[in-house]
């Protein structure tokens, strides 16, 4: 049973429901300690999307669970090791890294580091030919909350085009449409919808600018 699911059903906490891992073509190579992985961070996107009805939790078991995933995230591969041969299973360890990151990292503009590692990697896996192994919208998440993590980076102008072909690939002709997809993936709506919706209103303008964002991150989560 993936860790965090296994701790809140100890506590007061009851996620009442089954943890769903999207449909991705080639499941079966997905490492089984990665699966556990992405469990737990659906079932982590589920609580914050659904709080009003699970109740309130404290600031401790929210660091809590995002150190559990950071660590074994950290534990599974580092980034400055070779990308996995699995282009899904490459594709869901920066993509739960950069989802895990933009809890903390993204929103105040205030990083002391540039995180170069983790641009670098999403850059590279979303060139290498993911596209032809997909159909769930794996990549398509891949692409906005990575889009969410370099809005502020200096050399970004190639995730648009990549952007707008996969939605076009996918037939999505809106930001509504697409979202119904990535929810199936690990995104917060109160932190993710606004800045996913103006990378993917700019990308289909031809470009991508800086986002602006409130500080209030913690305020979102309560």
């Amino acid at each position: 049973m993936p860790q965090i699911r296994e701790s809140l059903g100890s506590t007061t906490f009851r996620l009442n429901c089954p943890p769903i891992v999207p449909p991705i073509q080639n499941s079966e190579h997905l490492d089984p300690y990665l699966r556990e992985i992405l469990l737990d961070t659906l079932d982590i996107s589920y609580l914050i999307n659904n709080r009003l009805r699970s109740g309130a939790f404290d600031l401790v078991t929210f660091q809590e669970m995002q150190v559990s995933i950071g660590y074994r995230l950290f534990q599974f591969s580092s980034l400055g090791s070779p990308r996995h041969e699995c282009a899904v299973q490459a594709a869901y360890h920066v993509g739960l890294t950069i989802f895990l990151m933009t809890m903390f990292l993204q929103f105040d503009h205030r990083r002391m580091m540039d995180y170069d590692l983790i641009s670098l990697r999403l850059k590279d896996v979303l060139g290498g030919g993911l596209d032809r192994q997909d159909e769930s919208g794996l990549l398509l998440w891949l692409t906005l909350i990575g889009g969410i993590w370099v809005s502020r980076d200096a050399h970004r102008e190639w995730l648009g085009p990549k952007l707008r072909r996969e939605a076009q690939r996918l037939g999505l002709e809106s930001w509504d449409k697409a979202l119904d997809v990535i929810s199936k993936f690990p995104w917060v709506h109160t932190l993710h919808d606004e800045p996913g919706h103006t990378v993917w209103d700019i990308a289909h303008s031809r470009g991508l600018v800086p986002l602006t964002r409130p500080d209030e991150v913690v305020s979102r989560l309560h």
